[in-house]
Parts: C-alpha cells; structure tokens; sequence
C-alpha cells in the first residue's frame, strides 16, 4: 500500500513525459501546412504575434528579464519548411535593426535571400559534403593514415603527450569525440600577445622580448614564439605546414572519452576530406560547390564573403565594420569549421535535401541523424555534428528529438534544425556588432535562443496536432475484405487523450479485429494495440505506410514510471526488447501478426490496408 502511495505521491509531483520506438513518429509526417484546414497557420500567426508584441513595447533594456529583451537592436531572418509541403517555407519573420539601416555597406533590410554568416552550422555543411565524399572506411581510418607525419608528434610540453592521433578517426572529428582542444593555436593566448605587441607598432627584431613581457603580466613563462611551427592555421600555406602547426598541442581528453565542442575537429576535417576528393589545400569553393551547393541549386551561399560592391552587395547582412566582421581572411583553413555564408532560402533547401534523400542515401541519413554521445545533462546529446535537443511537449508528454547546428560567432547567429518526426524543420539566421565599451555582447546569442525558444514552444505543438488531425482524417475508420467469402474486417480508431498516469499516450489504436472470423485481438491478451508508423515510403507523397502494433507503457525513463533504475528496465519502456515478441502478436511463417500495411492515395489517405501475418487485404468502407 505504502509504495502505491509512493508511486501516486511521484506521479503528481514530476512533469510526465512519454516515449516510444525512438525515430518513429506517433503519427505519419503531416502534410498540410498552408491550408485552411491546417493548424500550423494559426500557430505561425501567434509567433508573429509575440514578436509583433515585444517590437510595439520596444523591448531594447538588455538587462530585462525576459528572454526576448533588446530584440529590436537584432537583425534577423526566421522561417520554416516541410517535405511535403513546399509552400510552407512562405512562413518567413525578417526583422532589419537600426544597425543595419545606419551601415554605408550591404543590405537596409532583409528577406529570405539576405546573406548572413552562418558561423558553426557550416560544421553541418562540412559534414554533409564528408558523407558525400568518404567511404565508410575512410571515416574509420585512423588520422596518421592521411597524415603520416602525425605519427611522430611530440608535445609542446613535458607534462602531457601529443594526442593519440593513431586512435583519432575522422567520424571523432565529425562527433566532437577526438578529444582535441577547441581551437588550437588561431585562439591561443601567444597569439594574442602577438597582436597585442604587433598592434603597439613593435619591430620584429623586439617581437620576442615584447611578447614575453607580456606574458610575464600575466603570470606566464617565456616560450619561443615559433612553437606552433613556421604558422598557426590560417597564415599556413600548405597541408603539411597546418599539421605541423597543430600536431602537438596536448589533448583534453583521451579520444572517446566525452564530446568536446572543437572547431579545431573541423579544420582537421575539412583537410581530411580535401585529401581524399584531392582537392587543393584551401580549394574548399570547389570541393562544396560540386558536392553540395550546385547539386541544391543553393546560389547564394558562399565560402567567401561577397564583395561590399558586387552585385550580392543589397543582399549582404553587414552590421558592423567590414574588417573583423564580414571580411575574413580568404580561403582560410578555418572554413570547415565556420567560414560558410548563406541566406534562409538556401538553407531551407539544404534542410528540404536532408529529409528528401535528394543526395544521401535514405539509410545514409538514418545512420547520420543519431546521437553519437550523450552529454551530462538528459535532454540534450551529440552527434555528426548535430545538436540533439529532446523537446518534451507541455501537452501531450511526448518526447521528439531535433537534429539541430547552431552557430554563433563574430555578429553572427544561425541555426538550421531538423524534426524528422514531422519531415519538417526551422532556420534562423541573425547579426548584430557589439559596439565596443557597451555591454551588448551577449545580446546576439541570448536573442537567437530565446527567439528559437518562442518558435520551438509554438511550432511544436501545432504540428503534433496537425499529425494527429491528419492522421484521424487518413486511417481512423473501418476496413473489410475485399474478398466477400472472408469475414475479416478492422477498426481503427484514435485516442485523442494522453493517460499521463499508465504511461499511455495518444495515437492510432486498433478497436476491434475479425480475421477470418476469428477475434484477433485476443492475440494481444487484452491489451489495446496502438498502431506506430514503422515504415514509411520515399518522397513528399509515399503510396504505402507499414505499421507496428505496440502495447507497452511509454514511459520516457524510470523516474516517470515511479520505479528503480533497474525494474524500470521491464516496467518503463520495454518496447524495444519486445517489438516482435509475443507480446506485440509475434509472427506466423516469418510475417509480422503486429505489422499492418496501409495503401495510400494521392492525398495520403489510406484506401486499404493488409495484416502480414493474415495476408488478407481489407478495404475502406
């Protein structure tokens, strides 16, 4: 008695979320984005509301307490897409600050065409065009096998090794797993003190000495100033020159020990994959452009800023000085990493590619779109490079992972995400110049993450309800044999309400089932089956969806079940053990009793629909 007590003590005082088959939907992908019959529409009006709002209250304090202060003093571009349905990306909020209106250079104001710098999400870029590009044995060789000279790297110092870069692959480098420090010599303090000392007009015979005094303010021993090699990344002129520059700086961790954020990875990377396509050293215009940006027709992006005075100039997002800001310095090895330049058109249909298949491979891009590594915290884990955020909905409890890249770096911010659950995703791109001697530098990044965070809690919500309305309008209702000597037909129905309290959520169910005259949920042993989509056909508008009957709670973890770590294994979320169990109906002459093929329309409405265990198809009536 006490620990039913317990369980309903727990239950009412923790936010519940549900689970299920991670990467299967509750429901198939919606379609309908646009249209009166749509929810979304209604959602997107009530983003633009908000920030409609807080531009009419002129919310600029930086130190307010809302998420969405100094929005007005931003530039920035937001909009969505969906696989299904193209004219969603019409769902566009642009927003031109003072600072954009006041520069002499670049655009007054901004659309979807606008070409911003997109910082860390050209990591995604990078590798997208690595996926493209490299075998699977080639992700899984070791480093000093593209550069041998790695193999003799000692450390700049006697208390730590060079990092192992015999274990360090190229997939550690995509993951943030090799264990490499963040930046390497480009954000070292030795090279700031050189600029330091540069900048106060010292010669070069007294660069040394000057640099070394610097240092010693800041309670640091002298060292040789050519301890990175003859470079340090972005003056080296040579593949071989950039490894030597960055051979022996000692690692962080030991390689797959825990994700480490390294824009160093990427650098390494991006010479990887030159290597094997035998590309140039900085020749990476050609290598993304063939690979990546030609194929999606993405003509606005770039890996080198449009010039102030060329034709893009009414296009380009320039809000503070050019040097520093918008001109880097050209073909730079740091391009892998964060060099890319694009519009929110462009990165919409790099976003529309991904979910299409259009140049990976549809197993290519399920293996791709997994977490590699968890990070400490439970809602948020690492991949190739992706970002994985797992959005618990207020709702309904369920949980939905999105496949983000963010980046944010100079006065730029940018993120491109992907919701696999819905075939749909978001971009937001933003700018603004932290005027020097004001206390705004934070304001760029804060802004971007709060503005996301106010379209991720209503975007969210509208397209799990337009999944659930889609999915009551396609398959709620009863089918029978097409075969009139057959007494075998099947009703679908939907629960429309999540049972927070037995782990249940909402989703398709199967009500009743005669097949061949026979009660055939007696097979499930008095559980109702929910109908999960398993399989899904190719392209915006599949002809045939399979799937899986599951009967288990869908609890998210064992602390929302009220159990142990340990009985949580059976009592929390045992789909996964027992898919094709018994439980699930198991199979006859190796055909699923739990599988079901739904026939689709040109609407996506399904027609007819097929058991694989009974093979006796059955139409809508």
């Amino acid at each position: 008695m006490l620990s039913h007590l317990r369980l309903a003590v727990f239950l009412c005082t923790v936010p519940v979320t549900l689970a299920d088959f991670i990467g299967l939907p509750t429901y198939p992908p919606p379609r309908d984005f646009t249209t009166n019959n749509s929810i979304v529409p209604a959602a997107w009006l009530n983003l633009s509301s908000i920030l409609d709002a807080h531009f009419q209250q002129n919310f600029t304090a930086i130190n307010a307490t809302t998420a969405l202060a100094g929005l007005s003093n931003v530039t920035f571009s937001l909009g969505i897409f969906s696989l299904h349905d193209p004219d969603a990306a019409a769902f566009q909020y642009h927003h031109g600050s003072s600072q954009l209106a006041a520069n002499e250079n670049g655009a007054k104001n901004v659309d979807a065409d606008s070409i911003y710098r997109i910082a860390s999400v050209s990591k995604l870029i990078t590798v997208f065009t690595g996926l493209l590009s490299l075998s699977e044995e080639d992700w899984n060789t070791p480093l000093t096998e593209f550069f041998p000279s790695l193999r003799n790297a000692t450390s700049v110092t006697e208390l730590q090794d060079a990092p192992s870069w015999q274990d360090i692959t190229p997939w550690a480098l995509a993951s943030h797993m090799s264990g490499i420090g963040a930046t390497g010599p480009i954000a070292d303090l030795l090279a700031t003190f050189v600029t330091i000392a540069l900048a106060q007009n010292t010669t070069a015979e007294d660069l040394e000495p000057a640099v070394q005094a610097i240092a010693a303010l800041a309670g640091l021993p002298p060292v040789p100033l050519d301890v990175f090699g003859a470079c340090s990344v972005v003056d080296c002129n040579s593949t071989a020159a950039f490894i030597d520059s960055i051979a022996s700086s000692p690692p962080v961790f030991e390689p797959w020990t825990t994700p480490g954020y390294s824009n160093l990875g990427m650098f390494i990377l991006g010479q990887v994959i030159s290597n094997v396509t035998g590309k140039g050293y900085k020749d990476y215009t050609s290598l993304y452009s063939d690979t990546l940006f030609s194929p999606l027709n993405m003509s606005s992006t770039y890996l080198n800023a449009p010039s102030p005075d060329g034709t893009a100039a009414n296009r380009s997002v320039i809000v503070g000085p050019l040097s520093g800001t918008w001109d880097f310095p050209i073909d730079s090895p740091t391009i892998p990493s964060g060099g890319v330049l694009s519009t929110l058109n462009d990165l919409n249909k790099l976003g529309v590619a991904l979910l299409n298949h259009t140049l990976l491979s549809p197993v290519a891009t399920r293996k791709w779109m997994k977490p590699v590594s968890h990070t400490a915290s439970l809602t948020y884990s690492v991949g190739a490079p992706w970002e994985v955020v797992r959005y618990m909905s207020p709702t309904s409890g369920r949980v939905t992972d999105i496949y983000t890249k963010l980046g944010d770096s100079g006065s730029y911010s940018a993120m491109l995400a992907i919701i696999p659950d819905y075939n749909a995703g978001f971009t937001y791109l933003n700018a603004h110049y932290a005027e020097p001697g004001t206390n705004s530098e934070a304001l760029r990044a804060t802004v971007a993450l709060g503005t996301i965070n106010e379209l991720v809690e209503v975007l969210m919500p509208a397209l799990e309800a337009q999944a659930a309305a889609e999915a009551e309008r396609n398959f709620v209702g009863t089918f029978v044999s097409d075969n009139d000597s057959v007494n075998s037909s099947i009703i679908i129905s939907q629960r429309k309400e999540a049972n927070m309290t037995s782990g249940i959520g909402a989703c398709l169910i199967i009500e009743q089932w005669i097949s061949n005259s026979t009660d055939a949920l007696l097979t499930f042993a008095g559980q109702v089956p929910r109908l999960l989509p398993a399989i899904v056909g190719e392209g915006p508008a599949p002809q045939q969806i399979t799937f899986q009957v599951s009967t288990d709670p869908q609890w998210s973890s064992y602390t929302a079940a009220g159990l142990g770590p340990f009985s949580g294994i059976y009592g929390s979320n045992i789909g996964w053990f027992t898919f094709d169990g018994d439980s699930y109906g198991g199979r006859y002459a190796g055909r699923g009793i739990g599988t079901f093929v739904f026939e689709l329309d040109a609407r996506g409405r399904a027609v007819a629909v097929t058991n694989a265990a009974a093979g006796l198809r059955m139409l809508r009536e």
